[in-house]
């Protein structure tokens, strides 16, 4: 057994009982008797997110702080929103701040140089109210990590090397203890570009077909089209939610017709199975197939969609339907080994059951994580064809 077997076996003979009683006690250490007081940094999506979490609990926060100076002393929710340094000058001592952002260690930083004496991320606060807060993403409560132990083992030991073996070691612990400081940050901007499309891990074809599941407003696409140029064969994206559908289209509008010609872009999500599913429709990059969605949408599979063009390069970012849209999937998978680019951070087990779920298809990939933000936020499993396989 290796070293990192080693590691990998310790982990899941923790109790997960002690895991979850470590995990609210973060909250509670830091916080110390500050009577409940807390501050939200962020006045985003996130921060009002937590913000109505926390009312739901009962409990309420002081004000929001954000470094968007055009907020300042807005009312956003019933809040004020403050200067950060003026915050903390404030109540720098009295009070509790929760970075509420995706990316908290520059907020972190910034706020403890100011001189706030508790500065928390947002799943330190998240774990200490599960009920309330959890499952959000790959936080989730951690015991399908133990329930799930044989099917993590096989996961990793499907990682094509030792480092890919320590990333996935350091999302397993992130999950586990909700370290900040286990796992880098923050990325460097070459990493954060390298997205979906890194150059050091697989080759690119002529007659390259990108599938682009959550095309969203075309980043991703535009991301694609900065390393191809005119040189592929097709772009299949496709958005559901109206508003970034129609970002995507003005944008690919001002393209050359030698490539918009190739670009289709289809009003559908991806699923198991054609049909139609409730959607929640935000314009942001929140929406999502969910039971309690105020629209209907249509729900196509990959297969049906590339008949004409098989895929050699499907992405998904679909928030949290990854394994629905995999599974719709299978035939071109088995039968033309498309290179795979799957968002594994929608939820804990993705960690372990989308390249289980691969290679359950087909035994002709490689498998590669890497992380593209901080803690567990876009992290990325990439199924590599063997054949395309950067060699180094």
């Amino acid at each position: 057994m290796t070293a990192l077997h080693q590691e990998l076996e310790a982990l899941l003979a923790l109790d997960p009982d002690q895991v979850v009683k470590a995990q609210r006690h973060y909250w509670a250490n830091a916080t110390g008797a500050r009577g409940g007081r807390i501050l939200l940094f962020g006045a985003g999506a996130l921060g009002r997110w937590t913000l109505a979490g926390l009312r739901r609990a009962g409990l309420d926060a002081l004000a929001f702080l954000d470094n968007d100076a055009q907020k300042h002393g807005k009312i956003i929710d019933g809040l004020t929103v403050l200067d950060p340094r003026d915050a903390v000058a404030r109540y720098g001592d009295s009070a509790t701040f929760v970075v509420a952002t995706y990316n908290t260690s520059a907020p972190r930083r910034q706020l403890a140089a100011h001189g706030a004496a508790a500065v928390v991320p947002f799943p330190w606060l998240f774990a200490s109210l599960p009920e309330t807060f959890l499952p959000h993403g790959c936080l989730e409560l951690p015991h399908p990590i133990f329930e799930q132990a044989a099917d993590v083992r096989c996961a990793f030991d499907l990682m094509a090397d030792d480092e890919m073996r320590q990333v996935f070691l350091s999302q397993l612990r992130w999950r586990l203890f909700l370290d900040f400081d286990r796992v880098p940050s923050p990325q460097t901007p070459s990493l954060r570009d390298s997205e979906y499309f890194p150059d050091d891990l697989y080759t690119y074809r002529p007659d390259e077909v990108l599938v682009d599941c959550g095309a969203f407003d075309g980043d991703t696409a535009r991301r694609f089209l900065s390393k191809r140029g005119d040189a592929f064969r097709k772009i299949h994206a496709c958005e559901p939610d109206p508003d970034t559908r129609l970002r995507f289209q003005q944008w690919s509008a001002s393209l050359p017709f030698s490539i918009q010609s190739k670009i289709s872009l289809e009003p559908v999500a991806v699923g198991a199975h054609p049909g139609r599913a409730r959607f929640s429709a935000t314009g942001t990059a929140g929406s999502a197939v969910l039971i309690a969605g105020s629209s209907e949408i249509e729900v196509a599979t990959i297969d049906d969609l590339t008949r004409a063009t098989p895929p050699t390069l499907i992405k998904m970012d679909v928030e949290g339907a990854e394994l629905d849209a995999l599974a719709g999937a299978r035939d071109s998978i088995q039968q033309h080994t498309p290179v795979l680019a799957i968002c594994i951070y929608h939820a804990s087990d993705h960690l372990w059951r989308v390249p289980l779920l691969i290679a359950s298809m087909s035994p002709e990939y490689s498998f590669f994580l890497r992380a593209h933000a901080e803690d567990c936020w876009d992290v990325s499993c990439y199924a590599v064809p063997k054949d395309r396989v950067v060699k180094i």
